[in-house]
């Protein structure tokens, strides 16, 4: 079972803090849990990260005996990267607790997991799974189209800490050099309005394009040559040239192994 879609974590929630959040989400989850565990014993929960998902997961594994694991994406593995002060230290507190409570700490890369290793004072069971490609959507169809080099994708949470806002710049500077340039940005999150704002400036509107991933619009996926992972801290360090094509699921696993 995989905890982080059974429910959503309200609004109000937020009020509390991600520190609080998993203890909302597993009071919401419990009753449906239980009776789904009843009905059909779940071997396993997985949580797709510390804050919310793990937190209420560990809080599920203790009342109802399943065990859990999580997986951790992205280099801020303790949840610190922003709003510091006291809110960052519970947020590591709580991080730490269920990484020591999980059955085992997946990570997404050695970098990852040199991370945790290194934040922890205490040794957590982890290990390297890489992340790979769905082929079925990042493939040219029936149609191949030759790769145009002069269009940038860049897929993640709109937030301050993931660096979508220094991308706007660099193609807006960028652009007197590479004029057929173009850049788009595909995510949801607090900044999509202010990142909006930021791509239709002058110098920037005809380049790049900024859109949230429940609207309608004309997929890139196909069309790009360059794909931007954003991840915190690390953006010298997410570029990934990836050629389109039916071989791409193999090149992504390779690029994944890469040491960071």
């Amino acid at each position: 079972m995989g905890c982080g879609g059974l429910g959503a974590v309200s609004a109000d929630s937020r009020e509390f803090g991600l520190s609080s959040a998993g203890k909302l989400l597993f009071a919401r989850l419990l009753g449906r849990v239980r009776k789904l565990h009843g009905v059909k014993p779940i071997d396993v929960i997985h949580a797709h990260g510390a804050l919310p998902c793990g937190h209420a997961s560990a809080l599920l594994s203790r009342h109802l005996g399943i065990p859990f694991v999580v997986t951790v994406h992205g280099l801020d593995v303790f949840n610190t990267c922003s709003h510091g002060g006291t809110p960052a230290k519970w947020r590591r507190q709580e991080s730490v607790a269920v990484y020591q409570a999980a059955r085992i700490v997946i990570c997404i890369s050695e970098k990852v997991q040199q991370i945790l290793r290194d934040g922890m004072r205490v040794d957590v069971r982890s290990a390297v799974v890489y992340n790979g490609t769905d082929a079925e959507l990042f493939s040219p169809g029936l149609v191949a189209v030759v790769p145009s080099g002069k269009e940038i994708l860049i897929v993640g949470n709109l937030i301050a800490s993931k660096g979508q806002e220094l991308a706007l710049s660099a193609i807006s500077r960028m652009g007197t050099l590479f004029p057929h340039l173009r850049c788009q940005i595909i995510g949801e999150g607090p900044d999509l309005a202010r990142l909006e704002v930021l791509a239709s400036k002058t110098g920037t509107r005809r380049a790049s394009s900024v859109s949230g991933a429940s609207e309608p619009r004309r997929s890139g996926r196909c069309d790009a040559s360059l794909f931007r992972i954003c991840a915190p801290e690390s953006q010298r360090r997410t570029w990934m040239c990836v050629p389109r094509g039916h071989g791409l699921r193999q090149t992504s696993n390779r690029l994944s192994r890469t040491r960071n």
